[in-house]
């Protein structure tokens, strides 16, 4: 007879949340931070990026914290336009990048 076909569904075990409302499937991990909201049935859990949030960021040279409101229109390029006035140096001379814990800083 014919061969058995077996289907797997492959689900990355880290949830990419997004800003739209998106399917939390079992299994996996969310980052903290997000919006969640449980099926009362039972039938799962859905997650999203809230629609307003706070980044913050150390920056090291003024040393001081960085925060900035953040929505799904803000560009990185506002962030950095920010983070410029916030260190007293004019737009364009700040960026911000991202680096693990105990890394060295790299020059972008």
């Amino acid at each position: 007879g014919e061969p058995e076909v077996v289907r797997f569904v492959v689900v990355p075990q880290i949830f990419e949340p997004r800003y739209e409302w998106q399917e939390i499937v079992d299994g996996q991990s969310a980052p903290p931070g997000l919006e969640i909201v449980l099926d009362m049935s039972g039938n799962g859990k859905r997650g999203r990026i809230p629609p307003r949030w706070q980044l913050q960021i150390w920056m090291a040279g003024p040393r001081r914290f960085f925060r900035a409101q953040v929505q799904p229109s803000t560009t990185i390029q506002d962030l950095n336009n920010q983070a410029a006035k916030l260190a007293s140096v004019a737009p364009g001379c700040a960026s911000l990048t991202y680096r693990e814990k105990g890394a060295p800083p790299t020059v972008p």
